[in-house]
């Protein structure tokens, strides 16, 4: 069976939206590393389905320098946010044991993400610090 010329560009449209950069420039507050390794990063992006009406299928120059601003809320994105329970969480890191009571309280005011005490005794565990994890590895 024959594919239309559209179908096929929808596709490749797609496939492009789950590809990142392996290495390359790197951009804070102009270039400040030539051979970045994206890779290292290994972080979890969610991806909107193509036909979510709350994201543009493409951007022009001037809209993608709009949304790789200095600002940290981007926009046709901004309306957009990604549910979550406690048990989906595997690790919390804070860099220090002294972050840790800033997080428990801010984890306190997340609406939703506990459903009751014995959830949130059970999160509080998987919070790690950086300055354990490199002292132990």
């Amino acid at each position: 069976m024959y594919k239309s010329l559209t179908s096929i560009a929808n596709t490749q449209m797609n496939l492009f939206r789950y590809i990142k950069n392996y290495q390359g420039l790197l951009y804070r507050d102009g270039p400040s590393a030539k051979k970045y390794i994206y890779y290292d990063e290994k972080e979890w992006r969610y991806i909107p389905e193509i036909s979510d009406a709350r994201v543009k299928a493409s951007l022009t120059k001037e809209e993608f320098t709009l949304y790789r601003g200095k600002s940290k809320m981007k926009p046709f994105v901004d309306r957009i946010s990604l549910s979550f329970k406690a048990n989906d969480i595997k690790y919390l890191l804070v860099r220090s044991t002294s972050d840790i009571p800033k997080l428990l309280k801010h984890l306190r005011t997340v609406e939703g993400l506990v459903q009751n005490a014995s959830e949130f005794e059970i999160l509080s565990t998987k919070i790690f610090t950086i300055e354990n994890l490199t002292g132990d590895f």
